[in-house]
Order: structure tokens, then C-alpha cells, then sequence
């Protein structure tokens, strides 16, 4: 068994963990990611990612341009609720931005971010999996790593774990998961007329289906039961298209063609936050949220910046301290718990079809057109967190 040191280890290999990486190489950081795959991320064409105005000038700070990665920006979403009274449209315009945020394929996003990482000499170790981090008050910690062939150890003064997986913290309470008995059906969409910058999101009886504009074409998330999900993806093309179309509408136009379909369950997943030194949790690792709303990336994205920027403020020896985790804690909670809570508010009123709900969903999109304050309130909590 080798042992291998490092300075900064990060856990994961994704969307964040490339960011973390990223955001710590700016501020002259060295870091290294373990990633379990043997190759860089890659997901179906049809998966897209709703990234806000503030992740993309995270991004932007970084040197990653959306519009190198065919970012589409959202202008402007249309919000209503089938069956029932009261919609509203917010714009970019009502919180004086440019866009709202942007549409951007997974694959063109991770390869960019991956690049990036390989361009600026950052190292990953790939096809390595975490068997466990020892957490405990001394340092530096110790990760134990394996491939298909070794047994390895690596010591770091500050190990991050963005992994969305369970990672072993040997004595950590496990994390807290909701399954909401849901599954997420995803894929493209062509319609006539082809889409504008305008999004929708829609709440329906079987669950919330948003579509968000990529270029010619739309991409859809649609929420339903496991069961109904399963027997819809069995559907014929032909089939499975005037479903669409009858359970969201015509507000979007008529649906011609959908393709690249897929499923994923949907969950809730919420670890209690490291409080050793040495150990900072964030991205899904931290939370894995519902996607209604889309903030569980962004939220992953502001936690990998906030983290780089304490660190900016601190020496290395500083930041493998207790006192630095729990600053980073201190500094991430009130954003954590009030992002967890409305994506929980929303999945809870939206979901539930009873007629009193149904008054209150009406009454208050209506609200959001009628209190231009109240709408610059939501829209920044959105899209920047609290404290904007």
C-alpha cells in the first residue's frame, strides 16, 4: 500500500468539484480531485442544466464563458398551474439583469469545466473510489482510496467532498433522505412555433413539467409517479408526445417531436455539515435537492465560491483548522437552509391537488404580478441566495 500527500484533496469529480478546484487554482491554490470514473462525466444529449444569472457570473469570474458551452439564455418564465386560476411571468427586466440565467447542455458545460481543469495542470485521479475519510480532530486527514488493481492512502490538510455518492465519515450521522416517489422524465423537444428565450414552468396533476429553450428546441423535465413515468417511457414516439402535450398544454405551442428520453428518480438528500477540521462538505454532497426550481447546482455552485474565497483570506495551515470549518458552516447556513426549505414549500404546495392549495397556488402567482416588491424579493433569493 502506497501513501501518497497532498495539500487540498477534493472528492468528486463533477460539475462542482471542478468548480471547487477551479475557484482554488484563481487564488494560486494547488488541489487534486479523486473522481471514481475512469473518464471524464458524460450524460445523455437530452439532460440540461438551468444555471442562474449569479452562477454565471461565478463562471464568468473563473474564465468559463456560458456562451462557449451554447448557453441559452432565459429571458423571461412563464409560471402557471393547470386547472386552476392566477399565472405569472417574471422577467430578467424586473430585477434589472441581462437574462434570468441560462439553459446549457450537461455535456458541452462538463467538458468545458474539464478542460479548464486540465488546462490549468490541475490533477485528477481517475478510477480511484473513496472507501472512507477519517474524521477525526487530527491532521492532516487520511483518505483511504482504491482502484481495480491498488490499495492507496492519501494525506491532506484539507479534504472537500463534493461527491454526490455516500462517502464514508467514519463516526458521521448519515444523511437524511426523502424519496419523493417520483421519477423526473427528461429529454428534447421541437414545437411550433420554435422557442424564444421564455421558459415555463407548469404544475400539473401528475407533478411540475418545465421546458427551457435551447436554441431550436426545448428541453423538458417532467415530474410524475414511478409507475406512470415507467408505463410513459414505454409509450410510442407518437403516444408519448400527445401525452406531453395533453398533460402541459398548448401555452408552448403545438409539440412535434421528442427525443434523447430518459428517467431519474427524484430525491432529497441532506448531510449534516462537517465540523471537524480538515473536512468541508458542499454541492450534493451537502444537499442533492428536488429539481423544482432548479437550484440544486447553483446552490452547489455558491457554496465552491464562498469556500474559495474564505480561503483567500486564510493561510493553508488556517484552513485544515476547526475554527475554518466551521466559518465556512457559519458563513454557507443561512443560503443552505432557506434554498433546502423553499425547494421543500414549493415540491410540498405544488404537489398537493387538494382545492384549498389550489386557491393559495392561484392567489399567490397572482401576487407575484400585483407586488412588484414581493417579485424582486423571490427573484433575488433565487437567483443570488439571501443577503443580496
Amino acid at each position: 500500500m502506497s501513501l501518497l500527500k497532498r495539500k487540498i484533496i477534493i472528492i468528486g469529480g463533477g460539475p462542482v468539484g471542478c468548480t471547487v478546484a477551479l475557484a482554488l487554482r484563481s487564488i494560486g491554490l494547488e488541489s487534486s480531485i479523486v473522481e471514481e470514473r475512469n473518464q471524464p462525466l458524460k450524460s445523455t444529449e437530452g439532460r440540461t442544466l438551468a444555471l442562474s444569472y449569479n452562477s454565471h457570473l461565478i463562471l464568468e469570474r473563473l474564465g468559463i464563458n456560458l456562451k462557449n458551452s451554447h448557453g441559452f439564455p432565459i429571458d423571461e418564465i412563464h409560471i402557471s398551474d393547470r386547472g386552476n386560476f392566477g399565472r405569472s411571468i417574471v422577467r430578467a427586466s424586473d430585477i434589472n439583469l441581462p437574462s434570468l440565467g441560462y439553459a446549457v447542455r450537461f455535456n458541452d458545460f462538463y467538458q468545458n469545466l474539464y478542460s479548464e481543469t486540465k488546462e490549468r495542470s490541475i490533477e485528477i485521479l481517475h478510477g480511484m473510489k473513496v472507501a472512507c475519510v477519517d474524521n477525526n480532530l487530527s491532521n492532516p486527514k487520511t483518505i483511504s482510496i482504491e482502484s481495480e488493481t491498488t490499495v492507496e492512502k492519501i494525506t491532506a490538510d484539507l479534504v472537500i467532498i463534493a461527491d454526490g455518492g455516500s462517502i464514508n465519515l467514519r463516526g458521521d450521522t448519515p444523511p437524511r433522505e426523502t424519496d419523493y416517489g417520483h421519477q423526473a422524465i427528461v429529454g428534447l423537444l421541437k414545437t411550433k412555433p420554435t422557442p424564444s428565450s421564455r421558459a415555463f414552468e407548469r404544475f400539473t396533476d401528475s407533478g411540475p413539467i418545465a421546458l427551457l429553450p435551447r436554441g431550436e428546441e426545448y428541453a423538458f423535465v417532467w415530474s410524475c409517479g414511478k409507475d406512470e413515468a415507467a408505463r410513459i417511457l414505454e409509450l410510442p414516439d407518437e403516444s408519448f408526445l400527445s401525452r406531453l402535450q395533453d398533460a402541459f398544454g398548448d401555452r408552448a405551442g403545438q409539440f412535434l417531436e421528442a427525443r434523447e428520453k430518459m428517467s431519474y428518480p427524484l430525491r432529497m438528500r441532506i448531510a449534516d455539515q462537517a465540523s471537524k477540521s480538515g473536512i468541508i462538505v458542499l454541492g450534493n454532497a451537502s444537499q442533492a435537492l428536488h429539481p423544482i426550481a432548479a437550484q440544486g447546482l447553483n446552490l452547489g455552485l455558491r457554496d465552491a465560491w464562498t469556500l474559495a474565497q474564505l480561503c483567500k483570506e486564510n493561510t493553508l495551515e488556517d484552513i485544515s483548522n476547526i475554527e475554518f470549518s466551521m466559518r465556512y458552516m457559519r458563513e454557507r447556513e443561512k443560503d443552505r437552509k432557506q434554498t433546502i426549505a423553499a425547494t421543500k414549500f414549493l415540491n410540498t404546495i405544488f404537489s398537493n391537488q387538494s382545492s384549498l392549495l389550489g386557491t393559495i397556488r392561484g392567489l399567490g402567482l397572482m401576487a407575484l404580478d400585483l407586488a412588484p416588491s414581493l417579485k424582486r424579493a423571490v427573484l433575488r433569493q433565487l437567483i443570488f441566495g439571501p443577503g443580496y
